[in-house]
């Protein structure tokens, strides 16, 4: 089994962490964004959230949808967020805050593309809205940093999902019989493409290596449909 990480208490951190330390080296930039560790009066969570969810759920003419309490509960304060406008936090979430400053301040090549929040004393980028060049270290340059790497990039990972569509299609039409191969061609094609696509199983309880267990590979059949509605 893998390493314990650290008892970070927060789900954002933990991610940043594990970000940090399956990146290939530390020249390979991390961008950090939703990480605010803070809410605007009447709105602490983002729409979808279980939050967010039993708002609507229990809303009604005498309870409003917004939740304004929060904003003024105890040990709510209010602070000047990094792009100058009012935002509500706590004790609790300004102790994320302190965490991930002394965990991450001086990691090397970690840059904030948020624009809301408390300020994490990192570089700030405009990620989404440009070609995220970033200031890199000494003479390490980003693959951002001009237009001719970010179109090459952008080739690359055109090319790449369209390839990872084309495999997940194949994939498909082996699982449904819609494929002219026999039973046992069929099952050595299933393992061509879904072993070296780890995406697919490396979550399951016993993923740590593909199997062509008829369970393994129904579960392995669900998960294509999913990453296809993204590609």
């Amino acid at each position: 089994m893998p390493p314990a990480n650290k008892p970070f208490g927060s789900v954002g951190l933990t991610a940043l962490y594990y970000a940090l330390k399956f990146r290939k080296d530390k020249s390979i930039p991390v961008y950090v964004c939703g990480l605010d560790f803070s809410y605007s009066i009447g709105s602490t969570h983002t729409k979808g959230a279980l939050a967010h969810l039993m708002r609507l759920i229990t809303g009604k003419r005498l309870q409003s949808l917004a939740n304004y309490s929060a904003a003024f509960g105890t040990g709510s304060e209010k602070i000047i967020g990094k792009d100058g406008k009012e935002l509500i936090t706590t004790p609790t979430l300004k102790s994320y805050a302190n965490m991930f400053t002394n965990f991450f301040a001086d990691e090397q090549n970690l840059y904030d593309a948020g624009k809301s929040g408390i300020d994490l004393g990192l570089p700030k980028v405009d990620y989404f809205n440009s070609n995220a060049s970033c200031p890199c270290e000494s003479d390490t340059r980003s693959q951002f940093d001009t237009e001719g790497s970010s179109n090459l990039q952008a080739k690359e990972i055109e090319e790449f999902l369209h390839n990872e569509k084309a495999a997940l299609e194949e994939l498909l039409s082996l699982f449904t019989g819609t494929s002219k191969l026999n039973k046992k061609e069929q099952l050595t094609r299933i393992r061509e493409l879904a072993e070296p696509r780890e995406y697919l199983y490396l979550h399951f309880a016993d993923g740590w290596a593909f199997s062509t267990e008829q369970s393994f590979l129904n579960r392995i059949r669900t998960e294509i449909d999913f990453f296809l509605k993204y590609l």
